[in-house]
């Protein structure tokens, strides 16, 4: 096979040569492979941790309103689908004192309390509500951080800070005290999603290739031959 060379001449190689060639280059090891972490990358790590740490927190305190609510509740629930539930499955089947598999809106839900109720209610969709948004927020966090680091780290620390602050109001007063919290976390939700979209443009190169375009470098350039040749007048 024949190829050219640096200088235009012609010469020949074969296919053992070019395997031998490939071989013998020296290729990095994906395992121990290291990345140059910055103090910004640091700050998402724990602000991502945060977030993980909040999801199962908000898991516990639907536990706790279970007890509050459905184990207070149980004879409630026992005197009315009790014998229901032993005609099919069992008659040494019980119904589950903490109300599973009801979700809080069910029908072992209608024998609780209005206030019981509305608490448990409010416990399972702030809970909800916080799964529901952390794959997307952590998933157009990283893609951010590809491109944009410091703003990344500057949008999810709020959206962590503004998650504890929805969450605390949500389990203790209900929807009432946290529409403004949870309408916070929509706009920095979409505000990641937009920064995703524009760190995945620039990796894939579409602003270099739209630069190419700009009137921008012709306007700077004709500035500066303007700049030189009034210095040497």
């Amino acid at each position: 096979m024949a190829i050219v060379g640096k200088y235009g001449q012609r010469r020949f190689i074969t296919l053992k040569k070019l395997w031998y060639n490939h071989m013998k280059r020296v290729y990095p090891d994906t395992v121990v492979a290291k990345f140059k972490l910055q103090r910004v990358h640091y700050v998402l790590i724990f602000f991502s941790g945060m977030i993980g740490f909040q999801n199962l927190f908000a898991g516990s305190l639907t536990m706790r309103a279970r007890f509050k609510t459905f184990r207070k509740n149980r004879a409630l629930v026992e005197s009315r689908y009790g014998e229901t539930h032993r005609k099919n499955f069992g008659p040494d089947s019980k119904i589950s004192s903490l109300g599973y598999p009801d979700m809080g809106n069910n029908i072992y839900a209608d024998c609780l309390p209005y206030n019981d109720w509305i608490h448990m209610n409010n416990v399972i969709r702030m809970h909800e509500s916080m799964i529901d948004k952390t794959a997307t927020v952590l998933s157009c966090t990283f893609l951010t951080a590809l491109s944009f680091p410091k703003t990344a780290a500057f949008l999810l620390s709020w959206y962590c800070l503004s998650q504890f602050w929805y969450m605390n109001h949500y389990y203790k007063r209900g929807i009432s005290r946290a529409v403004g919290s949870e309408e916070g976390l929509k706009i920095l939700a979409f505000l990641m999603t937009i920064g995703a979209g524009m760190s995945t443009l620039r990796l894939l190169g579409l602003f270099r290739f739209i630069g190419r375009f700009s009137p921008v470098p012709k306007i700077r350039a004709w500035r500066a031959r303007r700049a030189a040749l009034k210095a040497k007048k």
